[in-house]
Order: structure tokens, then C-alpha cells, then sequence
């Protein structure tokens, strides 16, 4: 990109958005006065690299949203970029979901069910909000939003009710690196112990993502085949290293 300085950027209120079928509509009114252009999703790395190079013909726009992935802002000003990542979040900031703004833990049950397995209750309070919404549990089960909810959460979330529930799924994923995310529904959500402070904070973000998402908004979901990149790619295995040590 021609620019002097480029950020890219996994905002969390613009991930709410480019997640969704048909955001493109609505992108047309809220930045009618910005130049942009909407990427499709492809695998980070060159093969992003190559799609971005298709979309610039005479000139490059200044702002990329990429599907279930983010938004790149290019400036030859410094202040400018900064500018302009800020409007762009706040012009897609939608607190909408508050039915459960006042949950409550419920730490019994969670101990309960965790008692003698490798987890515990996540660090992160909000990030318990996932388990007080149908709507919200529903979105986590179906699938992956976004690359790094992959690499740092892995391929599935689960729920468990109680302690054998979840002794099937340890056992499930016995030969795993790691252990998958539970929520247990109207009690709170569970880590495995041994989880790393950057995963930890992704269980935060999908939270916060998933609760900006407008009740019954189709979705796109990550698909198989591209969970399957993200998980076998040796470029995020290295990521992740350096975050681990």
C-alpha cells in the first residue's frame, strides 16, 4: 500500500460487523464520505496480500475492512490514520445487547463442575457474559468469527452442565495441545488452567464481539476448510510460540 504509515487492526466493533451477511449495505450510509474498499476473507499472510493487490487498480483507498478478519488504515500522516481507525470504531460501536448487564456468577456450580479436572473460572468477569444469553451461547457453539479466535481458542467451544459432561470432553481432547473453552449455561464460563494471558483475552474479545451482534443477524461463519489453514499454518504456530514464552 502506498502509504507512510499502515495499521491493521482487529478492532473489536468493526469485527462485530464484517462477521455479518450483508454488512456491505450498510457500510455504503455510514462511510459514504471515506474512500474504502471491503476484502473478502482469505487466509492472512500473501495469499491477503494477493487479494488486496487485485482490488488496487489507480489508486489505493486509504481504508480495508476485511471480512471476519478486521481493517488496514493507510496515511501518509500519522494523526490522520490515528483519526481515522477511531471513527471507524465509533462509528460502529453498537452497545445493544444488556439483558444481562447485571449477571451473576454462579462460582458453586462452576466449582462444581470443575472440581478435580484441570479448569477454572475465567480471570476475565466480563468475559462470563457469554454464558447469561441463549443468542450469544448459540453463536459461540456454531463456529469461528475470526482468524485468531481460532489460533488462540482453537476450533470449538463447548458447554458442560456438569462434572461428568465435562470429563467427557477432557477426555474428548486428551491428546490435544490444549483444552477447549466451556460455558456452562447461566453459570459462567471455564479455562483450562494451563491456558496463556493472550488466549485468556480472546475468550474477553468474542465476548464483547458476539454481544455488539444484532439478535437473529445472519452470520458468516468460518468455514471448515479455513479453520483447517489457520490451524495447520506454521506462521500462527510461531505467533502463538512467542506469545507462550
Amino acid at each position: 500500500l502506498p502509504f507512510k504509515y499502515i495499521f491493521h487492526v482487529h478492532c473489536l466493533n468493526t469485527i462485530s460487523w464484517v462477521v455479518r451477511k450483508n454488512f456491505e449495505n450498510e457500510f455504503k450510509k455510514l462511510f459514504k464520505n471515506e474512500d474504502y474498499k471491503v476484502v473478502k476473507y482469505i487466509k492472512p499472510g500473501l495469499t491477503l496480500t494477493g487479494e488486496i493487490q487485485k482490488l488496487i487498480t489507480d489508486k489505493a483507498p486509504n481504508i480495508l475492512f476485511l471480512k471476519n478478519h478486521g481493517v488496514v488504515v493507510g496515511s501518509d500522516n500519522i494523526d490522520n490514520a490515528l483519526d481515522k481507525i477511531f471513527l471507524i470504531s465509533d462509528k460502529l460501536n453498537q452497545n445493544i445487547n444488556k439483558s444481562n448487564f447485571n449477571f451473576q456468577i454462579n462460582k458453586k456450580l462452576l466449582e462444581t463442575i470443575s472440581a478435580n479436572t484441570p479448569y477454572r473460572i475465567t480471570k476475565y468477569r466480563d468475559a462470563n457474559k457469554l454464558a447469561f444469553d441463549k443468542n450469544h451461547i448459540k453463536i459461540a457453539l456454531k463456529g469461528s468469527l475470526y482468524p485468531d479466535q481460532v489460533v488462540f481458542l482453537g476450533k470449538h467451544i463447548f458447554t458442560a452442565k456438569t462434572n461428568n459432561e465435562l470429563l467427557l470432553i477432557i477426555n474428548k481432547f486428551k491428546n490435544d495441545k490444549t483444552l477447549p473453552t466451556i460455558i456452562v449455561p447461566n453459570g459462567g464460563v471455564l479455562v483450562p488452567e494451563k491456558i496463556s494471558n493472550e488466549a485468556e483475552e480472546m475468550i474477553k474479545a468474542l465476548q464483547i464481539i458476539i454481544s455488539k451482534i444484532p439478535k437473529n443477524q445472519e452470520i458468516n461463519f468460518l468455514c471448515n476448510k479455513q479453520v483447517n489453514e489457520l490451524l495447520n499454518w506454521d506462521a500462527e504456530s510461531y505467533r502463538v510460540s512467542l506469545n507462550e514464552n
